[in-house]
């Protein structure tokens, strides 16, 4: 192709452009076009912040995705011109592959948009109490937007890369740490203080970084004290989570089927937001067909379904005497018969 005049190749890319433009555009774009085009990026505000952040993002996507086509059709258009056999099954795939990619971004932006409108959505209690975000750095900007000034991440693989800070605006101090207050922490961890241009005045914004997962850090939670927002986007989670999958999922996956978040149940503030991209197992109660369990999953917890978003953003409503039930694997509420017997007190 090398030898080939700059004309030709010029039109061999053209034919690759039409093909993906006509036939291939990933559909969770066309479908939020208007969307993205109304979010503003001016950055006056945190949620003008996390917007240009999340673009950005869509961007490096959506260009990986047409040099990912581009490598796959180009050499074929370059050996036949128009008369090459298009390989179907091999570019749905690519743009499936790319669309779920880019539709967990664009629904970062959906929450951050939907949530602020709600009735349920305490800022004053959010900016007063700790953030926790359970799967990586890349949802920081999110809850910075929602009102988090105090954020614990869990992020095994952050490598510290200040281009991330950067392209929020952020001027980080990051130094090691082995103490929050007076509770020991685990080692890999790291205090990150974000000093933020925000409109015309710089805010600061405090990270603890705990390069560890959920699972780990149960001793930890348990003296904590002030949770007002947790989130989980699933992120390590690459299948579909749409329509019906995504009940099928949650019965897997949420946050309400791990053992190590029923501290985090008890220790949350009352009206605390917990953001959970699988719906969480008290909504199963509707769905009898796949639920046959007797345990009470009145747990203090309400459910708030945001339109088609496959999020439920939950609301703590009261504190209740909480377990988990090892032979249902969730957590639900504690049985008075075991409530008012001390020696089970600790099952």
């Amino acid at each position: 192709m090398s030898n080939k005049d700059l004309a030709t190749q010029s039109y061999e890319k053209k034919i690759v452009t039409a093909l993906r433009e006509e036939k291939y555009n990933l559909p969770s774009l066309k479908k939020n076009n208007e969307f993205l085009d109304s979010l503003s990026i001016i950055p006056n505000s945190r949620n003008n912040i996390a917007n240009k952040f999340y673009k950005d993002n869509i961007t490096k996507a959506t260009n990986l995705y047409i040099d990912s086509f581009n490598e796959l059709i180009l050499p074929l258009v370059a050996e036949k011109g128009t008369a090459f056999e298009v390989p179907e099954e091999q570019l749905n795939e690519l743009m499936n592959l790319y669309d779920i990619k880019v539709s967990r971004i664009v629904e970062k932006l959906q929450l951050i948009n939907r949530v602020q409108d709600e009735m349920f959505y305490d800022l004053p209690l959010i900016s007063a109490t700790w953030g926790l975000c359970i799967d990586g750095m890349e949802n920081f900007p999110l809850m910075m937007a929602l009102g988090s000034n105090k954020i614990i991440v869990l992020d095994e693989d952050f490598n510290m890369d200040l281009h991330f800070f950067a392209s929020l605006g952020a001027m980080p101090d990051i130094r090691p740490t082995t103490k929050a207050g007076n509770i020991d922490l685990p080692p890999n961890s790291y205090n990150i203080d974000l000093q933020m241009m925000v409109g015309n005045d710089f805010k600061k914004i405090s990270i603890l970084l705990l390069k560890h997962k959920l699972e780990k850090l149960d001793s930890f939670f348990s003296f904590m004290v002030n949770i007002g927002l947790i989130v989980d986007t699933k992120s390590s989670i690459k299948e579909d989570f749409s329509g019906l999958k995504w009940i099928k999922n949650s019965l897997q996956y949420s946050l309400f089927k791990n053992k190590s978040f029923l501290n985090l149940t008890k220790i949350m503030k009352v009206g605390g937001l917990i953001i959970d991209k699988s719906v969480s197992p008290m909504q199963v109660q509707k769905i009898q067909s796949m639920m046959k369990s007797n345990v009470n999953l009145d747990i203090g917890f309400e459910i708030n379904k945001l339109g088609i978003l496959q999020y439920s953003v939950i609301q703590k409503t009261d504190n209740l005497n909480l377990i988990f039930d090892p032979m249902e694997d969730m957590v639900c509420r504690m049985p008075e018969v075991i409530n008012k017997s001390s020696k089970f007190n600790n099952y």
